[in-house]
């Protein structure tokens, strides 16, 4: 096995490990980012580019910043995946060739690595989970130091894949409520107003306001007709029982 083999190995397990902690703390020790991809500022735990922008795969992005360099032995930035549940998925690090206290480093993605919608759960169409894509910035101490800073990155194919389906949920640009959002998944095909309540359920599909949804219908007897008032969004019931024959 191959050193780098060991070492993408090694930072893998770091990924499991330290995913419960990245959840709550986009951010953890002495490190700064001061330019990520020629943008200063960018804060840790923050989406970039902002949509409609993204990244491809074989595509370099610099990344400068500052650390505490006591004790600092090594570095590396690594694109990583998490799975909707936080489970690791993948993980590509590449490590800095100077340990000075200063970032100024080319990360280049993967020409493999993964893209939008990868590892998303689709299971439910309406409610798409999706997964994590970051890129983690990490110093390496001895003795150990957790210390570290997460800029989450939206990767595409290419400008086609964008888009066609920016927030990747299956749902193509022009029909998409909110192409922009994942959390969107409503397609104004079964949802003409975009108000989350489907067509076949919603009071008003021509009012995004009006999220009432069509009651149940009620039971009747065999003489009788439900019919929906589309005003009130209410049942009424009609016909009368006839009366029986002598």
């Amino acid at each position: 096995m191959t050193v780098n083999k060991i070492f993408t190995l090694f930072i893998f397990g770091l990924c499991a490990i330290f995913s419960v902690e990245m959840r709550a703390q986009p951010s953890a020790g002495s490190i700064v980012i001061t330019s990520f991809d020629g943008t200063p500022g960018v804060a840790a735990g923050a989406q970039y580019p902002a949509a409609p922008g993204y990244f491809t795969p074989g595509q370099t992005i610099n990344i400068q910043g500052t650390y505490d360099a006591t004790n600092a032995v090594s570095g590396y930035a690594d694109y990583q995946v998490f799975a909707p549940d936080w489970s690791a998925q993948y993980s590509s690090p590449q490590t800095f060739t100077v340990i000075d206290g200063t970032i100024n480093f080319d990360y280049t993605i993967p020409a493999d690595a993964p893209v939008c919608g990868d590892f998303n759960d689709y299971s439910d169409p309406l409610n798409v989970l999706t997964a994590f894509h970051l890129i983690q910035i990490r110093v390496v101490y001895s003795p150990p130091v957790n210390t570290y800073y997460n800029i989450f990155i939206k990767v595409h194919p290419d400008a086609a894949a964008a888009a066609n389906d920016y927030d990747c949920d299956n749902v193509i640009n022009g029909e998409d409520c909110n192409d922009f959002d994942l959390s969107i998944s409503y397609s104004n095909v079964n949802d003409a107003d975009c108000d989350q309540v489907s067509t076949d359920t919603d009071c008003d599909d021509t009012d995004p306001n009006n999220t009432d949804t069509i009651p149940e219908e009620p039971d009747t007897q065999c003489y009788e007709t439900a019919t929906l008032n589309d005003t009130n969004c209410s049942w009424e019931v009609s016909g009368t029982q006839p009366a029986e024959p002598t």
